[in-house]
């Protein structure tokens, strides 16, 4: 019997996706690894192509009771997610880069950086060309070893209670942020640059005359 999304994913999950490119808006999401973070009786990871996995990944996002875990989650692949599923997430995210850098400010926050401290698993990051779904499945099982290590850092530093209650409600707004961008004055931004203009104008003329370039 084939395996089913929904068999990988209780109210806490951890996911991990690769794409044809970073374009969150142009490119498209290939497969999705995902582990059970609850169930410590099966803790495998099981990757799944986005066609099969992707109304399951719209429903849990959609849940502001579950814990989504992963490493970038909030810069790239929530986004990601978003755009594919067509949802804005609801659920809470803990963003292990967010975990790192509270934890180890003058650090490197990358996932091959944290899995060297807290995983034992050889290095991987070199493979994802050799087989994109081991590599996609490695970035999942080292998410999940360094996500236990930085919640055990975290509880040791008193932040753990910090980042559950300042950092992870955060997530609707960070996200519907991230969606929006920036707006933008044109008219301002317009008029901002004529004044700039202008002074530079005056300046190049009082540079000119002070040197008595024609």
């Amino acid at each position: 019997q084939e395996p089913h999304f929904r068999d990988y994913t209780n109210t806490t999950s951890i996911w991990d996706i690769e794409t044809t490119g970073l374009d969150i808006r142009n490119d498209s999401i290939k497969i999705i690894g995902v582990q059970d973070s609850e169930d410590v009786s099966r803790r495998f990871v099981q990757v799944f192509t986005w066609m099969i996995a992707q109304d399951a990944c719209a429903k849990f996002i959609q849940d502001p009771d579950n814990i989504l875990i992963g490493h970038n989650l909030y810069a790239y692949d929530l986004p990601m997610i978003e755009v594919k599923t067509g949802v804005a997430a609801k659920c809470q995210v803990h963003d292990t880069i967010i975990m790192s850098n509270l934890a180890f400010s003058d650090l490197p926050n990358s996932l091959a950086f944290n899995s060297s401290l807290y995983s034992n698993r050889p290095y991987w990051k070199h493979t994802s060309k050799d087989n994109l779904e081991w590599y996609n499945a490695e970035d999942v099982a080292n998410t999940s070893s360094v996500y236990a290590g930085l919640q055990k850092e975290l509880k040791s530093q008193h932040m753990w209670e910090y980042f559950l209650e300042r950092t992870v409600p955060c997530t609707t707004q960070v996200l519907a942020m991230n969606r929006e961008g920036i707006n933008l004055d044109y008219g301002r931004m317009l008029a901002y640059k004529a004044a700039l203009q202008k002074k530079i104008d005056q300046l190049e003329d009082l540079v000119r005359d002070k040197i008595k370039d024609p």
